[in-house]
C-alpha cells in the first residue's frame, strides 16, 4: 500500500491514537466505523454503474 491511498482520516486517527489521547479501543471502533462507510460507498457506486450498464445493454437490444 502506497501513501496515495492512505485516506487522510486514517493517518489522523493513528496520529491521535499514538501521540494523543486515543485509547485502542476508540482507534478501533474509528478504523472499523471508516470501514463501513467506505464499504457503503463503494456498493452504492457499484450499484450505480451496474444499473447504468444495463440500461444501457437495454437500450441496445434490438425490438
Amino acid at each position: 500500500m502506497t501513501s496515495q491511498n492512505v485516506n487522510q482520516e486514517v493517518i489522523d486517527a493513528y496520529y491521535e491514537y499514538t501521540h494523543l489521547t486515543l485509547d485502542r479501543s476508540k482507534f478501533a471502533d474509528k478504523l472499523r466505523e471508516m470501514a463501513k462507510t467506505e464499504a457503503k460507498l463503494r456498493s452504492f457506486q457499484l450499484e450505480r454503474d451496474w444499473a447504468s450498464l444495463r440500461t444501457d445493454a437495454e437500450a441496445k437490444r434490438p425490438q
